[in-house]
């Protein structure tokens, strides 16, 4: 992103959640979640049930999806996949501008 006029901000505004991913998957990156909204044909979604674990002590707290329709009630439109040679070329084509 070095060369947009955004580069500053956007490196001192995620340096927490950068430092957060050095420390637990051990590369300097930010998930960019938000902006993948803006073109749906970016991402692969389906629909599946999605709860969140309030009971265990092993996963409180954790979000759990049912890949396996077990449920057979779906609820939520989950991402599967992301283009995201064409996400990162777009996200910086767009700062640049």
């Amino acid at each position: 992103m070095k060369g947009t006029k955004y580069y500053n901000f956007i490196f001192q505004s995620t340096n927490q959640y950068r430092e957060y991913s050095k420390l637990h998957y051990g590369r300097d990156g930010c998930a960019l979640h938000d902006p993948l909204t803006c073109d749906p044909t970016l991402v692969k979604t389906a629909r599946y049930y999605v709860d969140v674990e309030t009971k265990s002590d092993l996963s409180y707290g954790q979000t759990i999806c049912d890949f396996r329709n077990n449920w057979q009630k779906p609820s939520v439109e989950i991402c599967l996949d992301v283009e995201n040679e064409r996400f990162i070329n777009s996200f910086i084509d767009t700062l640049q501008k």
